[in-house]
């Protein structure tokens, strides 16, 4: 279904009066992209189970199927949607991974039919495709299963392509369409719902700027029609999250945890952007860094010159992608990773070829080999980057084994070892071996253990579950419960340079484990421990 819709979201009508030769290699493009697109879908649907974020993501869906509610029943950083949406198809199918990995890849092939139509506004047929098929390749590679960040993407990138399209044909329908999608974000990501809503309003500002009678006006009256539905759509969902969770929870959990706490606790130091003459530098982690600023600045120099002999639409497309690449920086800052640099990448993607494109039209020779190096450099980086981190082992292993597994063997064996021993209706907690300093638990354990689960905190944060109040309520939620089975795991924690790497030296939970349950069984990183009688 997932390659269907992708096909569908890809397919382009041919001009009357293409010769023959042209029509066969249009097509053969197109099914060329296609057919790399579903090779890359193949990734997210087939790798190896991700133990803490996809993990958690599928038990607050079992939580929300429970009767839980987000933030009040169950401790959580993000927006209640993506736990919804999956429970929604839990319930409809079954809860298993291969559901929500089905889910992901319709929110990813959603993605990249949206960032491919949105595209088609301000690039040739070949650019087009090329930026589609990179625009893939990090949703595929770089995007986490079961993550929030899945449906964000795709919901911005619908909205401003309806927003695009509504404004060519002139047309409210797609104009309220892009304000809907764009004020369902905030389900899923509150900062991205945000981060999207000012690009508009500095699109708004940068189209003030351009003296043209006839497209200005007509396209900032646009952008404050959608903004007015975007911005009544967000406020009514915030309305029902905050109704049904209580606004002091999803303000603490939701907002001020993000912005005061967690940044402490995982953003991790990044290269000065002279460190490069260093010999030590780490090229990879440096490039990580700093070639997202470099293309944005050497993209809106470019721009800035030629402004006024850009295109409308150009201008539009480009200005909301540079802005929303800029809001995404920090969060790639924070850690330097694949997953969280990605946002940015998958918006700097769409704004390069953008802007090349615009720019190749009307610049001179210097500009546009300027124009081309950068492309070209952005192509060979993106390729580098999510091939070399891809485990391409996983998906071949799956594609050539009946019995694919995507859960690790000892995972898999403490499973299996409690399904035979422990009754279906025994409540288990699962653990790390200290709780003083953490790094990420088990969450995923909860979901393939599917028991009931004893306490609010199934998603363990450093800076929340390291501290004495929330250590001596989970205590006091396993008496309640009357946990029997503990299961504790041996996760690595104070190897990053951030808070996370100091011991908060809070052993309250740690005391009532090892002072109230015994050993019975180890397996790997698991350790099984019964309640003494």
């Amino acid at each position: 279904m997932p390659a269907i819709f992708l096909a569908k979201g890809l397919a382009m009508p041919f001009k009357l009066g293409m010769s023959d030769t042209s029509r066969i290699l249009k097509l053969g493009a197109t099914a060329l992209l296609i057919l790399v697109l579903i090779l890359l879908l193949a990734f997210p649907y087939y790798r190896t189970a991700v133990v803490y974020d996809e993990g958690f993501a599928l038990t607050n869906a079992i939580r929300v199927m429970r009767g839980d509610v987000p933030f009040l029943d169950f401790w959580s950083v993000y927006p209640p949607g993506t736990s919804y949406s999956l429970a929604l198809f839990f319930s409809i199918f079954e809860p298993t991974i291969e559901t929500s990995r089905a889910v992901h890849l319709v929110w990813v092939c959603l993605l990249i039919a949206s960032a491919h139509r949105l595209l088609m506004a301000t690039l040739s047929t070949p650019l087009n495709y090329v930026a589609t098929a990179l625009v893939g390749l990090w949703s595929c590679v770089g995007i986490l299963p079961a993550s929030s960040m899945a449906p964000a993407l795709a919901l911005a990138l619908v909205c401003i392509a309806a927003f695009i399209k509504g404004y060519l044909v002139k047309g409210a329908l797609w104009i309220t369409v892009g304000g809907l999608a764009g004020g369902l974000i905030v389900f899923f990501r509150h900062d991205v719902s945000f981060y999207l809503f000012s690009s508009f309003l500095v699109c708004y500002c940068v189209l003030s700027l351009k003296t043209t009678k006839t497209e200005g006006p007509a396209a900032r009256d646009f952008i404050l029609r959608f903004s007015l539905i975007y911005l009544i759509t967000t406020l009514l969902a915030l309305t029902a999250i905050i109704t049904r969770s209580g606004i002091t929870p999803f303000i603490e959990q939701a907002l001020i945890f993000p912005a005061m706490i967690q940044r402490e606790q995982r953003f991790l130091p990044f290269p000065g952007f002279t460190s490069i003459w260093d010999q030590s530098i780490d090229l990879s982690r440096w490039l990580l860094a700093w070639l997202t600023p470099c293309i944005l600045s050497v993209a809106i120099l470019f721009v800035a010159t030629v402004r006024r002999h850009i295109c409308e639409i150009s201008l539009i497309t480009i200005t909301i992608t540079w802005m929303m690449t800029l809001l995404l920086l920090p969060q790639a800052l924070g850690r330097l990773d694949l997953p969280h640099v990605t946002p940015s990448m998958i918006f700097l993607v769409i704004m390069t070829f953008s802007t090349a494109s615009a720019l190749l039209q009307i610049a001179n020779v210097g500009t546009r080999i300027s124009v081309l190096a950068i492309v070209t450099a952005l192509i060979f980086y993106s390729i580098v980057s999510t091939v070399s981190l891809a485990r391409v082992e996983d998906v071949a292993r799956c594609l050539t084994d009946a019995n694919c597994s995507r859960t690790h063997d000892d995972q898999t064996a403490v499973v299996d070892f409690i399904n035979q021993n422990v009754p279906p209706d025994e409540p288990i907690f699962v653990g790390n071996l200290r709780h003083d300093r953490i790094h990420i638990n088990d969450a995923l354990l909860y979901f393939l253990l599917n028991r009931p689960i004893p306490t609010k905190w199934n998603e363990m944060h450093p800076g929340e579950v390291t501290t004495a109040q929330v250590q001596t309520k989970m205590v006091e939620q396993l008496k309640q419960n009357k946990v029997s089975v503990v299961i504790l795991v041996d996760m690595p924690s104070g190897y990053e340079s951030n808070a996370s790497e100091i011991s908060s030296s809070v052993f309250v939970l740690d005391t009532y484990l090892w002072r109230n349950f015994s050993s019975r069984w180890r397996h790997g990183r698991y350790t099984v421990m019964l309640r003494d009688r």
